[in-house]
């Protein structure tokens, strides 16, 4: 039972970024930038998890080495992750950054078998090759491919890996996962925040609307999705619940068509349906 809590929390919380990519677009539109929207998102969500830990009375005291494990994490991982990926988009089109950055299931894989020495299933290598497959016709052969985008849309798979494995494989698998994402969102903050003012990239002149759509940016990813993911992680492990999250562009795409009017055609429908079938075989592969 434990195994299908977390792949449904593994992927609500694909839902729910895909909802966030597009506020997150709407919020560009209106002056915003991918460091400040980082930035805030981080910012806004943690009174908003401060008061959640307490509702719940989750204490928020850890260790030192949790501490060390939560700066590792977010440093190396959760804060620059988005941070790059959005930095991406404005080098090279959505669809290559969006290939480049959903490899990161296969590092994940990739690491737990032969690092970890971590067993993966047939249906699970099925799963990962039909995901893998179905991403890469996002990809636009029209687009142009700068190197500064391709670096930075790898970089963000490479280090969404290291947010996957810390998530498993340190002291957070056994903390309770809105603390986890307290912690993550307060360090993220700092790291953002300095880099956001070190860079120039500071700025608060944002529309009524841009600040509604960032709070909702921070609800969604931070307070929910994260935790969700995180939770996810911890009933099915990194590999499967990245498999997953491989969701996200499929129901990007149509949230995009319904909210931004964005087409859909031919090739986003042959991904779409190959990461769905390899959802459903990671479902039966936990069986």
């Amino acid at each position: 039972m434990k195994k299908y809590t977390g792949l449904m929390a593994a992927i609500a919380a694909s839902v729910i970024f895909a909802l966030a990519s597009v506020l997150g677009r709407l919020t560009f539109d209106l002056g915003s930038n991918s460091v400040m929207i980082t930035f805030l998102r981080c910012t806004l969500a943690v009174p908003v998890l401060f008061l959640l830990l307490k509702f719940l009375n989750i204490p928020l005291r850890v260790t030192r080495r949790e501490l060390l494990d939560l700066a590792v994490v977010a440093l190396l991982g959760y804060a620059p992750s988005s941070l790059l990926l959005f930095s991406a988009f404005n080098f090279i089109a959505v669809g290559p950054a969006t290939v480049l950055h959903f490899l990161f299931p296969t590092f994940v894989t990739l690491i737990n078998a032969f690092i970890y020495k971590m067993r993966i299933n047939r249906l699970t290598l099925a799963a990962l090759f039909l995901a893998t497959l179905g991403t890469f016709f996002f990809f636009d052969d029209s687009s142009q491919l700068a190197l500064t985008g391709v670096l930075l849309a790898l970089t963000s798979a490479v280090t969404y890996t290291i947010y996957s494995l810390g998530v498993e494989h340190t002291r957070l698998k056994s903390m309770a996962p809105l603390k986890v994402s307290f912690y993550l969102s307060a360090i993220g903050a700092i790291e953002v925040g300095l880099f956001a003012y070190l860079g120039g990239y500071m700025t608060f002149a944002l529309t009524p609307m841009a600040w509604v759509y960032t709070f909702l940016v921070a609800i969604t990813v931070t307070v929910i999705g994260f935790t969700l993911l995180q939770w996810g992680i911890g009933e099915i492990g990194a590999t499967t619940a990245s498999i997953v999250s491989t969701a996200e562009p499929v129901t990007g795409i149509l949230l995009g068509w319904v909210m931004l009017n964005e087409t859909l055609d031919l090739q986003k429908g042959i991904a779409s349906v190959a990461i769905i079938v390899s959802v459903i075989l990671i479902i039966l592969s936990e069986k």
